[in-house]
């Protein structure tokens, strides 16, 4: 009987080449975001965030939003708990996106969803705008998304 134990274990040790690990032990593949016309696809799955908002400091831009634009983002974003860097523009673009740095790379998708406004995650955003360096997460606003929703007002009750 412990003959047939030890010569299990031996086995399970020359079978298992240890990539299996326990459910949840594999890594997170790497997340890859294109815009193909107006269809984004996304691939893989994001890492998990690793960092408390107050831990990363984040740069907006305006890149074609409406005046201002970059500086009210940071206003809404300040709350939430992250360090925000000035303000500033950068080249046009026509989307808004999310990118951060190799170390940052699990906060990228809860900044997106704080930023809104369709915003998605850039992980291969180059070039990158000036003064993105001091910045851990940075964020490129695009034209503001446009709602196709129609609302149609009902027909006023005769009276």
């Amino acid at each position: 009987m412990g003959l047939a134990v030890i010569l299990g274990i031996v086995l399970l040790n020359v079978v298992d080449d240890g990539s299996s690990g326990p459910v949840g032990d594999a890594q997170p593949s790497e997340t890859t975001t294109t815009l193909d016309g107006d269809v984004t696809t996304t691939t893989g799955e994001a890492p998990p965030p690793t960092n408390a908002p107050s831990a990363i400091r984040v740069r907006v831009y305006n890149a074609s939003a409406p005046l201002g634009a970059a500086a009210t983002k940071s206003d809404e974003l300040r709350p939430l708990g992250y360090q925000i860097l000035s303000a500033s523009d950068t080249t046009p673009r026509d989307n808004t996106v999310v990118y951060c740095t190799a170390a940052f790379a699990g906060d990228a998708e809860p900044l997106a969803a704080a930023v809104g406004g369709g915003a998605v995650v850039d992980n291969a955003l180059d070039p990158l705008p000036a003064a993105a360096e001091e910045a851990d997460c940075i964020v490129i606003l695009g034209p503001p998304a446009t709602d196709t929703t129609e609302t149609t007002a009902a027909p006023a009750a005769a009276g």
